[in-house]
């Protein structure tokens, strides 16, 4: 084999595993994610431990819904912010959610602060049985 065929060679094969590496990759992010079990429901845990005011965060089917009372009376909250879809977080210190992309807050019962947003925090379904709180998947009727 002469350095020439090498080279020619060399360049074919690496080019062709470089783009088969390529659509690989590119494939598998089109691809659709595996369904997964949406579970129905979801136990928190009892009404009792969200009196103390600190927010209880879950995941429940793959999104972060935050847990807590507002006004004396449970309320489970998704925390994605309603701007750019960012997770929120629970800061103590001000007692509210705020959003890290460009710092939106949001209220103890999921109303708007400060914008950005310009609609409240999505709540979540939930009922309260036997003195649990238990997050319901959407398609479930029975809310509270």
């Amino acid at each position: 084999m002469t350095r020439r065929v090498f080279a020619h060679l060399a360049l074919v094969l690496t080019s062709t595993v470089y783009a088969a590496g390529f659509l690989c990759g590119a494939l598998r992010f089109l691809s659709p994610l595996p369904s997964g079990r949406r579970k129905s429901r979801l136990q928190v845990g009892p009404v009792s431990e969200l009196e103390s005011g600190k927010p209880k965060r879950v995941v429940f089917n793959g999104r972060s819904i935050f847990v807590l009372t507002a006004g004396g009376k449970p309320l489970a909250l998704d925390a994605k912010c309603t701007h750019l879809a960012c997770n929120v977080n629970w800061d103590p210190s001000l007692d509210r959610f705020v959003c890290p992309c460009h710092n939106g807050q949001f209220r103890r019962d999921g109303e708007v602060f400060k914008e950005p947003p310009m609609h409240p925090l999505r709540q979540q379904k939930f009922v309260i049985e036997e003195g649990n709180v238990i997050l319901l998947d959407d398609r479930e009727a029975g809310a509270s």
